[in-house]
């Protein structure tokens, strides 16, 4: 259900910035769309990949707020309304009978969260002691190799994106890696200045890094050609706007 609620929530973030940004003519097909998505995603049981994208819709949001320069005031309002609308939802799916137990974060958290906490509590400290430098091997093999034994079940990640990247290939791996992410947010970050289409790439890079807090993306290819999208965009901006 991971997998197929981070498939949800990357469509249903590629539809919201449709229909929050260029679709104006269409919006009223698209929010269908758009609500279809986010109930696809809650349904899954993920929780990461609809953290993931509510994360991104109102960054999403947000950002064309800022870009509009439209007051601060309005954003607030509209997040209200959100905030409003989101527990009427949960409210009524409560007195349907469905258990939204699984998507209270704060019992999530204290709880271990699928025994993630628990997971990093151990895995950690060995990283530190064993692999802190150089890590134990690139891709999933090596983590499961590591990690299974530690928690005495089947484990093919550390559950975190930035964990697995450490675990993987150590400090100096994980020190690249944050240099690529901070260079793919700059990047993009100038090119829909020029081009807002190509915001698309910056809501789903920002979805994809929220669900990275539970899920170890850093094996997966969607994060690496996401990124490559990115760094293919040709930075003169006569192209840009092209």
């Amino acid at each position: 259900h991971n997998a197929f609620g981070i498939s949800c929530a990357q469509i249903g973030t590629i539809i919201g910035v449709k229909a929050i940004f260029y679709e104006k003519n269409k919006s009223y097909f698209y929010n269908i769309m758009l609500f279809l998505s986010v109930f696809t995603t809650f349904f899954t049981g993920s929780r990461n990949a609809f953290l993931g994208l509510v994360v991104a819709l109102i960054f999403t949001c947000l950002y064309k707020l800022k870009s509009e320069k439209k007051k601060i005031s309005n954003g607030i309002k509209y997040l209200i309304v959100l905030g409003v609308s989101a527990f009427s939802i949960i409210g009524i799916l409560e007195v349907l009978g469905f258990d939204l137990a699984r998507y209270d974060y704060f019992e999530v958290f204290e709880s271990g969260g699928s025994n993630r906490t628990y997971l990093w509590s151990l895995v950690i400290p060995l990283i530190i002691d064993k692999y802190n430098i150089w890590g134990y091997g690139p891709g999933h093999y090596c983590s499961e190799v590591i990690v299974s034994p530690l928690v005495g079940r089947k484990y093919v990640h550390t559950h975190n994106l930035f964990i697995e990247a450490w675990g993987e290939l150590g400090l100096v791996g994980l020190f690249v890696f944050l240099i690529i992410l901070y260079m793919a947010f700059k990047r993009i970050s100038s090119a829909v200045k020029f081009n807002p289409n190509l915001f698309v790439l910056y809501a789903l890079l920002v979805e994809i890094l929220t669900n990275g807090i539970g899920e170890s993306m850093f094996s997966d290819i969607v994060m690496w050609i996401l990124l490559g999208f990115i760094f293919s965009i040709n930075m003169n901006s006569s192209a840009i706007e092209k």
